[in-house]
């Protein structure tokens, strides 16, 4: 979602698009991309973040100040590039009716 400060210094839409992230695969197409190993690997993305551990004498988890290790992730819109260009669309809802805010909390 694209944003921009208006004159008041709120904050609006600036082309009143989002993606909301609802996809729809079938299994076995997604199957199919995930079994080419080598492919597969090349569209994980390497990401340097702070790594929770679990501290045993306070027994709970530690988020540590600084970035600590690695995380390897693979996001679903990275097989986009894989599907076929006639079976692949978007579709354009009124955002009042259709959208609603999730946290991740």
């Amino acid at each position: 979602m694209h944003r921009k400060l208006d004159d008041g210094d709120e904050k609006k839409l600036l082309y009143n698009l989002a993606d909301i992230q609802d996809y729809l695969l079938k299994t076995d197409i997604l199957l199919k991309l995930c079994s080419d190993i080598k492919d597969l690997n090349k569209l994980y993305r390497k990401s340097f973040k702070k790594i929770e551990t679990y501290d045993e004498e306070e027994e709970c988890t530690v988020t540590p100040d600084a970035c600590n290790g690695y995380t390897f992730e693979l996001y679903i819109n990275s097989f986009f590039q894989f599907c076929d260009s006639n079976k692949f669309g978007v579709l354009m809802v009124e955002r009042a009716e259709e959208y609603a805010p999730v946290s991740n909390q």
